[in-house]
């Protein structure tokens, strides 16, 4: 009955409701780290920080279709987890800081297995991850002095290096595609390509990803893409004057799936945006858009209310609506 009534709390129910636009939820009422999701043709991929009221904090795979988590990774004791999480064929990409303040980047088997530790970054919190068929990226924010990095790591195997520092912004997230690097920071959007820095928007950034050959990514004024080889950017939307909430979208085919001022919005072609979902609750973290559905986390779940260890959060999906 709770998720009966949670996810008419979310969307419109009835007896004839349509099955369109349906809101599933998939977990609710744990500690779900809501900054990390990822999704793949079977499954769906998030951090629970307090997974038993005992602190035991793991990185899980839970199949699309229902059924039994499996844990994917456990990071030492008193551990945060990172911003952002990235998939291949094979691995799971995530980081997370101890409270000894040792940041560390590891690969988990999808199929299950012990993580493996690519390496430590450094003593700042990560934030973002991106994966591309020979590298796998990971970044922090500065702190105490310390700049805000992006490091690669070879996955065949080799030395670390450290792509970029900054300390004037911090990166925010990470995308891998075309031999290039795109990422978000709280000054800007910018890509590497080998050791080629290109700045493609100045105003503070917040989700990028691509898809085949485009650049998706949100800024503080919008959403947009711009081909990754180079090429004219669009504008995909422009948030009206006091949104909150802003920055979280994906993006399946023509699709675009944002979150505004606590709803979700679907966008399709010229088309007026339309609302998909009235509520997502607090906190909101990535929206991964496929396969026809929107996934989304959240800290707090509509109508409740608590702190962090409240057990409170949540991971939903919303079915694409009827045209």
């Amino acid at each position: 009955m709770r998720l009966v009534a949670l996810a008419c709390l979310l969307a419109a129910c009835g007896d004839n409701a349509d099955p369109c636009g349906y809101v599933d939820p998939i977990v609710t009422f744990r500690n779900v780290w809501s900054l990390q999701l990822a999704a793949d043709a079977t499954h769906v991929y998030f951090s629970d920080y307090d997974v038993d009221g005992y602190g035991t904090e793991l990185v899980i795979r839970e199949p699309r279709a229902g059924g039994p988590i499996q844990a994917l990774g456990n990071p030492h004791p008193g551990s945060t987890f990172g911003r952002g999480l990235a998939l291949d064929d094979a691995f799971l990409y995530w980081a997370s800081i101890d409270n000894q303040a040792l940041t560390s980047f590891y690969a988990s088997p999808i199929a299950g297995g012990m993580p493996f530790l690519f390496g430590n970054l450094s003593s700042c919190a990560p934030s973002g991850v991106a994966v591309d068929a020979n590298w796998a990226y990971a970044g922090t924010i500065g702190c105490n002095d310390l700049p805000s990095t992006i490091t690669v790591f070879p996955i065949h195997g080799g030395m670390a290096t450290t792509i970029w520092t900054s300390a004037d912004s911090d990166v925010r997230e990470l995308a891998a595609g075309d031999g290039a690097v795109f990422f978000t920071t709280t000054t800007g959007v910018f890509s590497l390509r080998g050791t080629t820095l290109e700045i493609l928007d100045g105003t503070p950034g917040h989700h990028v990803e691509v898809h085949d050959a485009t650049l998706y990514y949100s800024t503080d004024e919008g959403i947009f893409s711009v081909p990754v080889g180079g090429g004219d950017r669009v504008r995909l939307y422009t948030y009206p004057a006091g949104a909150m909430e802003i920055g979280s979208f994906g993006v399946d085919g023509s699709d675009l799936y944002f979150a505004e001022s606590g709803r979700m919005l679907l966008a399709t072609g010229t088309a007026e945006p339309r609302v998909v979902v009235e509520n997502l609750g607090k906190g909101v973290g990535p929206i991964v858009a496929r396969d026809g559905w929107a996934y989304w986390s959240v800290l707090f779940l509509p109508d409740t209310l608590g702190d962090l260890y409240t057990f409170s959060g949540g991971v939903l999906r919303v079915l694409r609506p009827c045209d």
